[in-house]
């Protein structure tokens, strides 16, 4: 059974909300609707969301501060933020909390299908591979030479998790190594044997496809969009995003416009 929460102070945009869910998401069981970012954390307590869909602007708790009290709660709800203000401190809040998507209004109801669309692969996907939570700090084991393969599989999903959340942060294969306490070079080896690329390809990998999503959209400036993707110094961005595209990230988002570069 899926379960959404729909939360915005209008409650006109609420009802187009659900509408387009019932319209296009059958198998979503239970919608639920709140109007303030305080009503929306008592219902996410009742319901136990598996996505929510979130206003930022809205009296008494914000979504942004909403949706981190409901992180605290439910670690793995997937959270779709809209809102009217394209505005770079909200973006970077967003993806901070690992936001599914950072939408304006007025809705586009294709654009919201399709994202909606997307998580609940994504939810699914993440259901059959990991069976289980993240590991907290308590329950970090040290790495013996011959453990087992089940508990190597389960860390390198918990890693590749891991990344697809914090990729805007400061993170290399040395500090997930010992952050899940498993040496640098069989953790290496692990990943690549579970993803076909070493993890630092990878991290790179969803940098740099979060970075041409950003890039697509006019909200964001060029060095805006590499301080989220994890890389605040624009020179070093442009360059890692020329080697991987071809292009640097200016020539990419004059291509999605057709704008001529000057």
């Amino acid at each position: 059974m899926i379960r959404v929460l729909i939360v915005d102070d209008e409650t006109i945009a609420c009802a187009l909300i659900r509408g387009i869910i019932e319209n296009h998401f059958p198998q979503i069981s239970m919608i639920g609707e709140a109007h303030n970012g305080k009503v929306a954390v008592e219902k996410a307590r009742e319901m136990e969301p598996d996505m929510v869909i979130m206003d930022i602007e809205m009296p008494m708790v914000n979504g942004i501060e909403a949706s981190r009290q409901i992180r605290k709660l439910f670690p793995g709800c997937a959270i779709i933020f809209l809102t009217a203000f394209a505005s770079f401190p909200y973006a970077k809040e967003a993806i901070t909390l690992g936001a599914e998507e950072y939408l304006l209004k007025p809705i586009e109801e294709n654009a919201l299908v399709a994202v909606i669309r997307q998580t609940l692969m994504r939810l699914r996907k993440d259901t059959r591979e990991e069976g289980g939570r993240f590991l907290n700090q308590g329950e970090k084991e040290p790495a013996a030479a011959g453990e087992s393969g089940s508990r190597s599989l389960m860390v390198v999903h918990q890693v590749k998790n891991y990344i697809d959340l914090h990729y805007m942060e400061d993170i290399s294969v040395e500090s997930l190594a010992d952050q899940f306490r498993i040496s640098a070079s069989h953790f290496n080896r692990i990943f690549k044997q579970n993803f076909q690329v070493n993890c630092k390809e990878y991290i790179t990998g969803v940098r740099m496809d979060k970075a041409r999503k950003y890039l697509a959209g006019p909200a964001l400036t060029v060095s805006e969009v590499g301080s989220m993707v994890g890389y605040p110094d624009a020179n070093y961005f442009a360059k890692v995003f020329r080697k991987r595209f071809g292009m640097t990230p200016k020539e990419y988002r004059n291509e999605q416009f057709f704008l001529p570069d000057d």
